[in-house]
Formats: C-alpha cells, sequence, structure tokens
C-alpha cells in the first residue's frame, strides 16, 4: 500500500477513535456552559459568549483524558485482565490488595507533600526553595512507596484471599471493590480538606466548582449514552457538540464586536472569565472602547494644586496620638494641627482588594466589580480611577507603591490607571525616600509648573508582627503595633517637612488608610475578620493649601475620597451611578460647624475568596448599626461607646427600624449598575 493511502487509512480510523470523545466533551461544555452563564450573566449573548469561551478550555483537557483513559483502556484489556485476576469463587483479592495500597500510598503522599512545603515555606518564604523542596518531597516519596509496594502488597493479598475463603459467597467482587475505593477517595478527600487543608487556609471560596463538577459528571454520563445507546442518541448529542462550536463562534463576535459584554462575562461567569483573561490583555481592549466622560468639568474660578496622596495600610486611628491614641506619631501630630482631623472616618471595607478600589473610584465594594486575584482584585475595564481622571485634565500623576502584586502593570490589578510614573519599594522608610528624592528633582525640572497628583501607598503597619521581630520589640501586640507606628512617623517627617516648608506650590496633603487592625479587639488579632470600628475606623488628615485647621467630628466615609480628590483639586465630581461616595470638602469651608450627630459611613465585608459570609455596617450620627456574619444585628452608640461593648438594639428599637430601612436603601443601591 503506498505511503499516502497508508496515512489517509491510519488518520481516519485516528478520526474514528477520537470522535466520540470530541463530541462528548463538547456536548457535555455545552449543558455545563449554560449552567454557569444563566447563573452569572443576564443577556443571551453573555450566555452564548459564557459557553464559548469555558468550552475553548475545559473541551481539549476533557479530550485529551477521555482519550488517555480510552486508550489506556484498550493497552490493559480489563475483559482479558479480569479473567486472570478473577478467582473461581468470584473474588478478587489482587485487585483489592493493589487498589487498597495505590489509594493509601496517595493520601500519604498528598499528606507528606503538604506538610514538607509547609514547613519548608514556615522556615523560608523563597518561591523556588519551596518549588524545588514540593518536587524533592514528592520524589523521595513516591520512591519509597514504590519500594515498599512489592513486601507490603503480597501479605496483604494473601490475608485478603484467606478473608474472601471464609465466606460461602466472595466479598471482594470488583464492582464492591469499585465502590469502595469511590467511597474511600470521597471520604479520605472530604477529611484532608476538613483537618488539614481548611485549618491552615481558612475559607476559600472554589466558585468555578459547580462548573467543574456539572462538567465532570455530564462528560461520563454523556460517554455512557454514546456506548450504549444508538443512532439516535448520538446524533443528538452531535447537534449538541455542533452548538457549542456554534457558542465559540459567538465568542468570538463578543470579543471583537461587543467588548462591553466580553467585560460582563469576565467579571461575573468564574471559568469563562478566567479564559478571558488568561487569553486576551483587557486593558489593551479597554483603550478601544468609549467609557464614556472622563476628564472633569473644572469648577467656576477653581485653583489646581499639587495634591499628595499617602495612604498606609492597616493604619488604626485610635492608636495614633493626634486621635488620642498611645503611639507618639509628632509629625502628623504637627500636620493635624495646620489642617483638618476627622475624627470619624471610615473605610468601606476591612481589606485592601476591597477599600481601596473603592476610594480609587469612589463606586462601593458591592458595586465595583471585577476578579479576585490572589489577594489583590482585577478591576473591571470599565471602572475609572481618579487618576485617570486628573491626568485627563491635566496633572501629571506619580505613583510610589510597597507591592508591584497591588499596583504594578504586568499583574493587571489596574490600581495603576493613569499614573505616568511609578516606583515600587516594600520598606516604607526606603519608598518614602524615593518619593522625596523623585519631587525633588521634579521641582527643578521644566514640569515643576504642571500640576501634580502624587500617591504613596505604605505597607508598614501591616507588617507590625515582622517589624516587632525584626527590631526585638517587646510586650502586647498593642505595644508592637506602636512601635512600627513610631517609626512610620519618624520616616514620614522629612517628606512632609519638604512639602509643607521648602515647595513653592500650593500643596494639599491628604494622609489616611485603607482598613484598620483588630490587635484583639472582638476576637480580631488582625482584620478581615469584622466591621467593628477596629478594622474600619481609619485616619483622615487633610492639611495645606490653605485648609483651615479644625476637627471635623462628623462622620465621612471614604468611598468619597475620589469625588473629595476631585473638588479639591478644582474639578466638578461626577454622581451616581458613576461615583456614589460623598466630597469631604464642603466640610472644609470657612464656618462650617460639625458635629457627632451628622454623617454617614456605610461599609461592607464582600464575600470572595477567603470571606465566607457577607457583614454591612451602616453608620448614621452617633448611632452604628452593624450585621455581622454570624446573622446578627447589633446597635452601638459609638460617641459613648468607641470599643462597642453595649449593644443596644433591644433598648432602642426605633433607632434601629430606622438604621435598617437605610441600610436596605443601601443594599438596594448596591445593585446598580456602575456604568
Amino acid at each position: 500500500m503506498p505511503v499516502s493511502l497508508a496515512l489517509m487509512s491510519f488518520l481516519q480510523r485516528a478520526a474514528t477513535f477520537a470522535l466520540p470523545s470530541v463530541v462528548v466533551s463538547l456536548a457535555a461544555a455545552g449543558v455545563a456552559g449554560l449552567i454557569e452563564g444563566l447563573g452569572s450573566v443576564d443577556s443571551a449573548l453573555g450566555v452564548g459568549t459564557s459557553i464559548g469561551f469555558a468550552a475553548g478550555l475545559v473541551v481539549p483537557l476533557a479530550i485529551v483524558v477521555t482519550l488517555a483513559l480510552r486508550l489506556l483502556w484498550a493497552a490493559w484489556n480489563p475483559e482479558q485482565l479480569r479473567g486472570q485476576l478473577i478467582e473461581e469463587n468470584g473474588g478478587a483479592p489482587v485487585v483489592a490488595g493493589w487498589t487498597l495500597y495505590l489509594l493509601v500510598s496517595l493520601l500519604v503522599l498528598a499528606v507528606s507533600a503538604f506538610t514538607g512545603v509547609n514547613l519548608v515555606w514556615r522556615a523560608s518564604n523563597s518561591a523556588l526553595l519551596v518549588a524545588m523542596s514540593s518536587s524533592l518531597i514528592a520524589l523521595c516519596v513516591s520512591l519509597l512507596l514504590v519500594g515498599l509496594s512489592q513486601p507490603l502488597v503480597r501479605p496483604l493479598i494473601r490475608a485478603l484471599r484467606r478473608f474472601d475463603a471464609h465466606r460461602s459467597g466472595a466479598v471482594l467482587r470488583p464492582r464492591i471493590i469499585a465502590l469502595a475505593a469511590l467511597a474511600f477517595v470521597g471520604l479520605s478527600t472530604l477529611l484532608y480538606w476538613k483537618f488539614i487543608i481548611r485549618p491552615k487556609i481558612g475559607y476559600l471560596e472554589l466558585n468555578a466548582l459547580p462548573y467543574v463538577a456539572s462538567f465532570s459528571v455530564l462528560l461520563a454520563a454523556l460517554s455512557y449514552l454514546w456506548l450504549r445507546f444508538g443512532k439516535r442518541t448520538r446524533q443528538a448529542l452531535l447537534a449538541q457538540a455542533l452548538l457549542v462550536v456554534v457558542c465559540v463562534g459567538v465568542a468570538s463576535f463578543t470579543r471583537h464586536k461587543r467588548p462591553f459584554v466580553l467585560f460582563d462575562v469576565w467579571a461575573e461567569a468564574p471559568v469563562a472569565g478566567f479564559v478571558i483573561g488568561f487569553a486576551y490583555n483587557l486593558e489593551k481592549i479597554r483603550r478601544d472602547v468609549d467609557l464614556g466622560e472622563v476628564e472633569p468639568d473644572s469648577l467656576p474660578g477653581a485653583q489646581h494644586p499639587d495634591v499628595l496622596l499617602i495612604t498606609i495600610d492597616t493604619l488604626r486611628a485610635d492608636r495614633m496620638s493626634v486621635y488620642g491614641g498611645a503611639a507618639e506619631m509628632p509629625n502628623l501630630d504637627a500636620l493635624g494641627k495646620t489642617g483638618a482631623v476627622f475624627e470619624r472616618a471610615f473605610s468601606p471595607g476591612n481589606v485592601t482588594r476591597r477599600s481601596l478600589p473603592t476610594m480609587m473610584t469612589g463606586v462601593r465594594p458591592m458595586r465595583t466589580l471585577g476578579r479576585i486575584a490572589g489577594w489583590a482584585i482585577r478591576l473591571d475595564p470599565r471602572h475609572v480611577t481618579v487618576t485617570e481622571r486628573l491626568r485627563a485634565a491635566g496633572y501629571q500623576t506619580a505613583g510610589f507603591f510597597c507591592c508591584e502584586s497591588h499596583f504594578g502593570p504586568r499583574h493587571k490589578m489596574s490600581l495603576d490607571r493613569g499614573i505616568e510614573h511609578m516606583e515600587f519599594e516594600h520598606d516604607g522608610r526606603a519608598l518614602t525616600t524615593k518619593m522625596l528624592d523623585w519631587l525633588n528633582e521634579r521641582d527643578k525640572s521644566p514640569d515643576a509648573d504642571r500640576p501634580l497628583f502624587a500617591w504613596m501607598h505604605s505597607l508598614d503597619p501591616h507588617d507590625w508582627a515582622r517589624f516587632a521581630k525584626e527590631r526585638k520589640v517587646r510586650g502586647s501586640n498593642v505595644e508592637k503595633y506602636d512601635a512600627v507606628l513610631r517609626d512610620l512617623d519618624e520616616h514620614l517627617g522629612p517628606l512632609l517637612t519638604y512639602v509643607t516648608e521648602t515647595r513653592s506650590r500650593d500643596t494639599l496633603i491628604i494622609i489616611t488608610s485603607d482598613h484598620a487592625e483588630g490587635l484583639g479587639d472582638h476576637g480580631s488579632k488582625t482584620h478581615a475578620q469584622s466591621l467593628y470600628n477596629s478594622e474600619i475606623h481609619v485616619p483622615l488628615i487633610v492639611a495645606g493649601n490653605s485648609t483651615r485647621p479644625t476637627r471635623v467630628r462628623s462622620v465621612v466615609s471614604l468611598d468619597g475620597l475620589a469625588p473629595t480628590l476631585l473638588e479639591l483639586s478644582g474639578f466638578v465630581a461626577p454622581g451616581m451611578p458613576v461615583m456614589d461616595g460623598k466630597s469631604v470638602a464642603p466640610l472644609l469651608a470657612d464656618g462650617v460647624s460639625t458635629s457627632a450627630e451628622q454623617g454617614e459611613a456605610y461599609a461592607v465585608m464582600v464575600k470572595d475568596r477567603s470571606v465566607e459570609k457577607e457583614s454591612f455596617a451602616l453608620i448614621v450620627g452617633r448611632h452604628k448599626l452593624l450585621q455581622t456574619p454570624k446573622g446578627e444585628t447589633l446597635l452601638f452608640d459609638i460617641v459613648e461607646d468607641p470599643n462597642e461593648a453595649s449593644d443596644l438594639a433591644k433598648a432602642k428599637p426605633k433607632v434601629l427600624e430606622r438604621l435598617e430601612a437605610s441600610l436596605a436603601a443601601r443594599q438596594q443601591e448596591d445593585r446598580i449598575a456602575p456604568f
């Protein structure tokens, strides 16, 4: 036979062999994708797009897996092996022995690898060392298990054979062995997760699990249908597979012609969104779409001062001396005396990935769309940051950040949008020095006359435990935390002195934080666990540019930071639905009085990758309504009881009813699309 004919014959046989795997994989992807799409996006085009993109990931994997299983089946020929492994009484002790050893070995391998890698990570957080160690641990344990297999399995098989021989009918039949193996895998996986993995990582949202589970079940079920039923069933599966191919075409159409639908699917559909984020540079697509009016309108007769924003991660207001706390911070004390100190400012969330995006867009956490990536959130491409708006208005923009993982362009978290110049440094002291040096150089350059927005985000208080260990600080957790605050104030001093005393241009300085720190209050050592004041009461100091010295007692929320920055820079801030935060600029005007009975703040603990249940807090004047993850509804007078020790829900039913109605209104607003 000519080579070409032989090749054609081989390809034909290969295609015939592969066809069932291809059809069944596509059909399963169609149903699973439909379930995901209907549960996440609200348009037919979005559902079709979701099916198409998810299929692009799972279908190739499923084809490879099913083909491998079928080839394995053909190579081992279980029907032939059955005659060799099944004994006269119908039992299969050899199969039972090897199956039991294999399952126990896999469990030992998993536990050993996890425990070993965990110990290595505690000793050194080097990713390379952990990767090398995990491979070495797995190799050593595998070799040990292979070496022990024959000495252990042989006596096990003999024992199982004796066990079966004493029964009137064989117990260790293949079907019973298979069912027992499945039960063993399920139970050990559950126990492994509950007692080994879960205690170490806490809650972990597995939002892709429903798709993976439904796809796996469908793949097995449809494979069975293909094998057991006739032509009509196969034709129905083929038609379903062709519909999925059409959906792949729909996904391509959406990418090129309906980018906003693409963004919807990316933000909402777990599996399809993952594929979109992996396949496309969404920031590049974003540049080609109309995001609406980005450049803000100038306020009549307004000046455009330089703005220096310093956000300090995990900074708790009541520990700072400017707020009456024990941590002496003379430089911030001095700054507070020249400007406005907001005594009751609250962050919109208790974790960076929720607070910072809200602070920089003006969109509350529940309305901020995006995808969790590590410990950060990748913002929906349609969100516009205040930095972009200021740059569009003619400001030069610069950013000095602690962490590339949150702010670096290559990580695509999007908080860098609109920033022209960026520098990164984990150590807060070195980061402050970088910003000071850059300002010095810029003030000597031709750009000196251009208005400037510079943002620095320092991480120092977030790492208070490590700081205390490295500096050998003794005492309680609170004392260790106070020590890092004193160090922070010390290295901020030269920067604040330069900006307030040396620079010739009017400069507005804003000091604040993304969230606070529990420090043991209400059972929380750190943060991201509750919405008590210990985790959301943060500093807000506004000084410079002729800001009057004052203490603002009214409640304010940092979801109003973006509109505040715009108004203080001389521009009109957009309202709902673009921004729902309120500017604090009116509270800085001469003659404005404030009291503890005024103002509102709304904070949310959003359910996501590490937060199992949502929590809500609404502060109106002196009263705070708190809905905890445990389902409790609490009411506090945070003027008389700032530590939130006494629940007044039963004592003040009318106040409770009024705040519950206000909270319900906020939650209703959260459903409004931000675009």
